[in-house]
């Protein structure tokens, strides 16, 4: 049985193929959780930058946590204007009360919730923003959550609900924590990629990755065979996307 650890850990070993094949935060997330030019923006379990890099195309001033080191590489490489640091949601080298954004994209499922929340509320500034993020397929479309069911190992629902993945509902923070009431919402976009890169994109996964190349080769061959008939004349294929948000404001100390 492979650890939540493990698979946490496992992302570096496909670093490159990582960023070249999981999509971007839109800008419309960006804008939700306030981007604008010049906000300082905190962007913690950042991966390779994929959601680094719609905030720094916004002109925020962005600084990067990411604890791993091939993952960072990739990061300090395609953004070159923001700050790379090797660290963990749950032990911030920033400075009290200097953040106006903290964001995790795709990532509050891996951290330990209170110490990543006490650290949080530590960095931001009186009136600053907690912003949470999953990114990803909108799979209360039936093929595209047999085609998500492919990163898995669990059969699709019958709750539409449960279909979108990691919920914004399921972001509790403890009862002591400075934060306001959360506001969430589902930010709705599509995604074209070929189905070469659609089948690339599946080996990114960690219960995919944990699996090694028997795995990989087995989830690609049954997502070309699954996507194939949705290649659209200019060689594509349009995914439906939901990115599912939740944000909430660092109360004023005392």
């Amino acid at each position: 049985m492979v650890s939540h650890q493990e698979r946490a850990s496992s992302f570096g070993q496909v670093a490159e193929t990582y960023d070249r094949y999981r999509p971007e935060i839109p800008r419309e997330v960006a804008y939700w959780f306030g981007a604008r030019e010049g906000l300082k923006v905190l962007d913690v379990a950042a991966g390779t930058g994929l959601s680094t890099r719609t905030f720094e195309a916004l002109g925020c001033n962005v600084t990067a946590i990411e604890p791993d080191s091939a993952m960072l590489e990739v990061l300090k490489r395609r953004s070159p204007g923001s700050i790379g640091i090797n660290g963990a949601a749950e032990s911030l080298d920033i400075d009290d009360a200097t953040i106006d954004l903290e964001v995790l994209c795709s990532a509050w499922h891996w951290v330990d919730v209170p110490s990543s929340t006490s650290e949080a509320a530590r960095v931001l500034k009186d009136g600053g923003t907690l912003g949470i993020c999953w990114n990803g397929f909108d799979q209360r479309v039936d093929w595209v959550a047999r085609y998500a069911e492919l990163r898995d190992s669990t059969s699709v629902t019958d709750d539409l609900g449960d279909r979108l993945g990691h919920s914004p509902l399921a972001v509790v923070l403890p009862e002591t924590a400075p934060f306001s009431e959360p506001e969430i919402c589902t930010i709705d976009w599509v995604w074209r990629r070929s189905l070469d890169e659609l089948a690339m994109q599946l080996t990114t996964y960690s219960g995919v990755i944990v699996g090694g190349v028997e795995r990989s080769e087995a989830v690609q061959l049954r997502a070309r065979e699954l996507l194939v008939d949705r290649v659209e004349e200019d060689g594509l294929i349009t995914i439906p996307m939901a990115a599912r948000c939740w944000k909430a404001t660092r109360l004023p100390r005392t």
